[in-house]
């Protein structure tokens, strides 16, 4: 097949009346219309809240921070300070009635009089103004709300009526404002498309030909949850915008997989409607424009012309950059500061953390300086301190100082009007600080007051069963979306809280030896682990409910670190598949896409498959930003080479070992060069002897607090010192040479421990 037998073919269904066409916002780029793409639409806001900072800030923040932001993000960290005032922006600078309609709009809607079916992201009318000149006859049936989208599923016949499916809602419907229907902001995106708007889309998908135009491929409630589950034997086109054709322009079928790393997300919805009929899938590379001419042409159609040049890119832009810019001092510094605090995880973000932190701090201690308000006030300085927490280790006890100062300010608010988890919130937010420093016991303490400050009345409706959280209530009132996700917040918070209590598999199964016993948990141990489990999974479900995606996906990969602890692989790798997908389309995402991938590494390791693990772990330090991310990850990567018996493991632990680090990893990494040269090095025994040794040595001189006050600190050192065990004194010659009896005595010393700290946490375990 050809250009010429693909256009033939998709003019002979628009004929007949019986094609969906699926338009994104790319369709409304040429003029009359000019109506603007993501990118611009994103970015002129942001214009209007720079417009008072020093060119170099202005640099810093777009090509560094919201360049690699999505639109939904950046509007969504917007209208948590500004409102409703963004939508209603949005609708005067987009939807103005002296826009018109440009040649796309008049064959989308020529095609819409046909009884084609139109489906789209877009919310302003300009399909409906074109409609309006273009069509003869029936009235237009336009799809925004659940109710509107039931009347389509109940009705629609193919070739039958005039139906218009606007999935994001419209600002305006028949003179109506509609504007509440309008989802752009990551939290309305985040809940998914509503039951009976998806169902809509799925009948869309499986009855009729599907041709995609001007859509970007990058929606988180229809791409992987609808565009890429739903099968159909009918066919698919999709039209990308291509400004300068070279080389191929048409794929077909599993051709398209050349195109899987261009354009990954198209690639696979279109893969994955060939797993019927691959000869029915198509991708073509052309310029919109021409080719909409090109269907023209074929038609034989006479479109309405113009009747101006329309309103002017100046319209929108000035509306666009006033919404930024009348917001106050406070507004913007704490805009800008958010979106900060997101960009320093994205790829642009990761080359200038060092000025994005600075500047992140800077912006906070800007709006400080404007608030009055005790509570506003306490907020920001627990957001600094949090940012300053996201920032470095080193940061962590400044940290802490201003969690201090917005403790103090909240204990001098009333009660009575307090809001409902302000202090859990900041409770918990201490526990995650202390745990960070290694003081467990202080982790603890706060974990235990910030569960204490979670209402008994919503404790309860918690319950064991973890199930109806749609409908919590404080007081006869249901809980608001907000509180819905610092609840999450906080349940997340405790359930690491709990999971750094539990020795860490992923670590001893370096120790006990190829085909020997695993470690097996205690009781205790595994208590702790269901009651983190069943934490992390509210959290989860309190996330998906509100649409927080980023909290969702660092729920999903916390609760796949403890899905593989407690051997539950098959549920660990769902929820990272999950989270890879996610981060990958939301693109903002990157330390919560490597960090997917790492945990992904670990559950496929538990599962044995080596080769794999190991494959995204290389994935996942690709993408880190933090040079201790990447070590780390390198470390898992030369702990499984070394696993698998592949030697090459050892160069990459002798790498890192030259590296800054302290007794515990400096311990992990003689451990598992002595393992390296016992098992895999031949007459490197005498060599292995020597990192046991330096091992013990390290272990030797440890004192139990400070043993007992790193995370997994025992039962880490416990599983090295066996490892050492059970290499060098399991031959008779050695069974009574000074180093095997050192050993013995420090096993003992860290089995007496182990007995002590559990019986710590099993009281901590019967108090929460």
């Amino acid at each position: 097949m050809n250009i010429d037998s693909a256009i033939a073919s998709i003019c002979e269904v628009i004929k007949q009346g019986k094609a969906a066409l699926f338009i994104g916002s790319g369709v409304s780029i040429d003029p009359p219309s000019c109506l603007p793409p993501g990118e611009p639409l994103k970015n002129t806001p942001i214009e209007g809240l720079l417009a008072s900072y020093r060119p170099s800030i202005k640099e810093l923040v777009f090509e560094n921070t919201i360049a690699d932001l999505s639109l939904e993000a950046v509007y969504g960290v917007m209208q948590e300070e500004i409102g409703k005032q963004l939508i209603t922006s949005m609708a005067t600078a987009l939807d103005d009635d002296g826009l018109e309609a440009n040649k796309v709009h008049r064959f989308i809607a020529k095609a819409l009089s046909l009884s084609n079916v139109i489906v789209t992201t877009n919310y302003d009318g300009q399909i409906e103004r074109a409609y309006s000149q273009e069509a003869q006859g029936e009235d237009l049936e336009i799809c925004y709300d659940e109710e509107t989208f039931k009347r389509f599923i109940n009705n629609f016949e193919e070739g039958k009526g005039k139906w218009l499916l606007k999935l994001h809602g419209s600002f305006r419907v028949k003179g109506e404002d509609t504007s509440e229907s309008v989802v752009t902001t990551l939290d309305r995106v985040g809940r998914g498309l509503p039951s009976k708007t998806k169902e809509a889309l799925r009948l869309v998908i499986e009855r009729l030909p599907l041709l995609f135009l001007g859509y970007g491929c990058g929606d988180l409630d229809i791409v992987y949850p609808v565009l890429a589950q739903e099968k159909s034997e009918k066919e698919m086109w999709w039209i990308k915008h291509e400004s300068e054709r070279a080389g191929k322009s048409l794929y077909i079928g599993n051709e398209i997989e050349e195109l899987s790393t261009e354009l990954l997300h198209i690639a696979n919805v279109l893969l994955n409607r060939g797993k019927n009929n691959g000869e029915k899938v198509f991708l073509i590379k052309y310029l919109t424009s021409e080719f909409i001419e090109r269907l023209i042409t074929n038609l034989n159609w006479q479109l309405t012309q113009p009747k101006s040049e329309g309103l002017s890119k100046s319209h929108w832009k000035g509306e666009l950059f006033c919404l930024g810019h009348q917001a106050s001092q406070l507004e913007k510094a704490s805009i800008l500061a958010n979106l900060t605090r997101l960009g320093r995880n994205t790829e642009g973000g990761r080359e200038k953390i060092t000025q994005l932190k600075r500047l992140m701090q800077q912006l906070y201690k800007e709006a400080l300086g404007e608030s009055k308000d005790p509570l506003k006030t306490s907020r920001l300085y627990r957001d600094l301190g949090f940012s300053l927490y996201l920032g470095s280790h080193e940061k962590t006890k400044e940290a802490i100082r201003h969690y201090e100062e917005s403790k103090g300010l909240l204990s001098q608010i009333d009660p009575k009007t307090k809001p409902l988890l302000e202090e859990a919130e900041l409770l918990s937010l201490y526990a995650l600080a202390y745990r960070r420093v290694y003081q467990i016991e202080k982790a603890l303490e706060y974990a235990l007051q910030a569960r204490e400050a979670i209402p008994k009345e919503i404790l309860d409706q918690l319950g064991s069963s973890y199930q109806n959280l749609s409908s919590l209530k404080y007081r006869n009132k249901e809980l608001d979306d907000r509180q819905k996700s610092n609840l999450g917040n906080i349940l997340r918070r405790l359930a690491n809280t709990y999971h750094d209590l539990v020795s860490d598999p992923t670590t001893l199964s370096i120790a006990i030896g190829i085909g020997k016993d695993s470690w097996k948990m205690d009781d205790v141990e595994n208590n702790l682990l269901e009651e983190a489990f069943q934490r992390i999974s509210s959290d989860k479900k309190l996330q998906n409910l509100v649409g927080n995606v980023r909290e969702r996906i660092q729920s999903e990969n916390v609760l796949g670190l403890i899905a593989t602890k407690w051997g539950k692989v098959d549920k660990a790798k769902q929820v990272h598949e999950k989270s890879k997908k996610d981060a990958s389309l939301l693109n903002w995402t990157s330390w919560e896409y490597a960090q997917a991938c790492r945990n992904l590494g670990l559950a496929l390791e538990k599962e044995g498959n080596l080769d794999l693990a190991i494959e995204r772990l290389e994935e996942a330090r690709e993408k880190f930003r933090r040079t201790w991310d990447k070590e780390t990850t390198n470390w898992h990567i030369g702990r499984i080479r070394i696993k698998k018996g592949d030697a090459r493991g050892i160069f990459v632990i002798e790498e890192i070992k030259r590296g800054p680090k302290n007794w515990h990893w400096k311990a992990n990494d003689l451990v598992l060069l002595g393992i390296g040269y016992h098992d895999l090095l031949k007459n490197k025994e005498a060599e292995a002897r020597i990192f046991f040794e330096q091992m013990l040595e390290l272990y030797e001189a440890i004192e139990p607090i400070e043993l007992k006050s790193q995370a997994y600190g025992i039962d880490n050192a416990l599983a090295n010192v066996k490892s050492a065990h059970l290499r060098l004194c399991s031959e008779g010659t050695h069974k009574e040479d000074d180093l095997c009896k050192r050993l013995q005595d420090q096993q003992a010393r860290l089995e007496k421990m182990r007995e002590e700290a559990l019986k710590d946490i099993a009281s901590f375990f019967s108090q929460s």
